[in-house]
């Protein structure tokens, strides 16, 4: 029964994270590691302001069953996009310096133009993942990053450098949000009544430090490596993460986002929380393991693949962001759970202890270069990663044995895969090693859809 409510959501989510990665495929061609630096840095302040535009306040339209609320909180993200907006035109210098580059000053100031129509643009979308209407959902965030990845495009191949990505975001959204407010049956309208959404705020507000946290962790390397080494090094590190985190963001992304509106909806007992769970992680693991570990083995051969010659130092740093995104695909899910079980403020005191231990070991590992960065990164994932599980298995009563035998069957596949191309790079066989690669890969997930995705498809439909 939840077949139908996931495909159109998975597929909203899946197609900008297949969008995007293709524009970035492509942007490499055009940008070198320096302007790539620029628009990271920019990335991780536009970040922020969106975490700050948002305030953990907007999972309340997925909570609420009110109409009024979602004018109440496009009043409220209005205004904080204002004065967020004026607050970056004005610091804007002072930014760039405390990140370590002046050339992220105008661009950051242009780049957060984009806060402006945001509230018109998301809101609706949290409305159609309230009602479990995914269709809408589905043409709303597909069309915002193929605009964007076309005009990024055209500007690129026109010589604008990092402002082709600057100037695509704001032509592609701002004339998204022109179209599907045209078509759009939600018309917009100010509530100042703030009252309505009092009993929500604590939920919110849990949820927002969260964001902030998450932020810290994910962003706040960049800054400091900034501040520390050449241009050239954060956009090695930036192009790095980003392909690195492809078999993540492709499959566990858009899998997480509609996991808490589809046990709220359904109001899911623990015990059917639980199943959904375990269910869900032995899933993960099997659209993930394979592909982590093809993309490990051969790092070399897909980098001059997709991104070409200047870009072959990032193999260097590949292998510890896929670890990292390796980690993050048993844990993110966790934060779902805590939702639907009502325990946010497990996983918040959870964040804050790793970012207290997270920052130093960011800035004394950024000063000794990108690589020192990267592993230091994937030690902290892999070091926490268990520990979040851990808590998790406890507050919701699952056996660890039964999440490890939920585990067991992906895992024992992708290690014999990755003995398949141990063998193969050894070159004890005269082959392609690469092709053979890919064969097997493709072997193991056609093997994987039938035994384990079918049978779930069918007992769905069936229900």
């Amino acid at each position: 029964m939840y077949l139908e409510k996931f495909g159109w959501s998975f597929l909203a989510n899946l197609m900008p994270l297949i969008i995007t990665p293709i524009t970035l495929l492509v942007l490499t061609r055009y940008l070198s590691p320096e302007e790539f630096a620029v628009v990271a840095l920019v990335t991780v302040v536009i970040a922020l302001l969106k975490i700050l535009k948002d305030g953990g306040l907007s999972q309340i339209v997925i909570q609420s069953k009110s109409t009024n609320t979602r004018n109440v909180l496009f009043t409220i993200q209005l205004i904080i996009c204002i004065f967020l907006v004026v607050l970056i035109w004005i610091f804007a210098p002072y930014i760039a310096i405390l990140i370590g580059n002046k050339e992220v000053e105008e661009p950051l100031r242009y780049a957060s133009l984009e806060l402006l129509v945001l509230p018109i643009l998301e809101i609706p979308i949290l409305a159609s993942m309230r009602d479990l209407n995914f269709k809408p959902h589905f043409y709303r965030k597909t069309l915002v990053p193929i605009l964007i990845g076309l005009f990024s495009i055209f500007f690129a191949a026109n010589d604008y450098g990092y402002w082709a990505i600057i100037y695509g975001t704001l032509v592609g959204t701002y004339l998204s949000v022109a179209i599907m407010t045209f078509k759009s049956s939600w018309k917009l309208k100010l509530d100042f009544n703030f009252t309505k959404i009092t009993p929500y705020l604590n939920f919110g507000g849990n949820l927002f430090l969260q964001s902030i946290l998450s932020w810290v962790m994910n962003s706040l390397d960049k800054a400091f490596l900034s501040n520390h080494n050449d241009k050239a090094s954060v956009g090695y590190y930036e192009v790095a993460s980003r392909v690195s985190y492809l078999p993540f963001s492709l499959i566990s992304v858009p899998t997480n986002q509609v996991l808490y509106p589809v046990m709220r909806k359904d109001k899911l007992k623990n015990n059917d929380i639980r199943k959904f769970y375990l269910i869900s992680s032995r899933l993960m693991a099997y659209a993930v393991l394979p592909i982590t570990c093809f993309i490990l083995f051969y790092s070399e051969e897909i980098i001059r693949l997709i991104l070409g010659e200047q870009w072959l130092i990032v193999k260097d740093i590949l292998p510890p962001f896929i670890l990292v995104s390796l980690a993050a695909t048993f844990v993110t899910i966790n934060v779902e759970v805590y939702k639907a079980i009502d325990k946010t403020i497990v996983m918040t005191r959870f964040m804050l202890a790793r970012v207290l231990i997270t920052i130093p070991v960011y800035w004394f590992s950024a000063m000794s270069g990108l690589l020192h960065l990267a592993y230091a990164r994937a030690i902290l994932a892999f070091l926490f990663s268990p520990i979040n599980t851990l808590i998790l298995l406890r507050n919701s009563n699952i056996f660890l044995k039964d999440y490890l035998v939920s585990l067991r069957k992906p895992v024992l596949i992708s290690m014999g895969l990755s003995v398949i191309f141990f063998i193969g790079e050894s070159n004890i066989f005269d082959f392609n090693s690469f092709y053979m690669a890919i064969f097997f890969t493709l072997l193991v997930y056609l093997y994987i859809l039938i035994k384990e995705f079918v049978p779930i498809i069918k007992k769905d439909v069936g229900t």
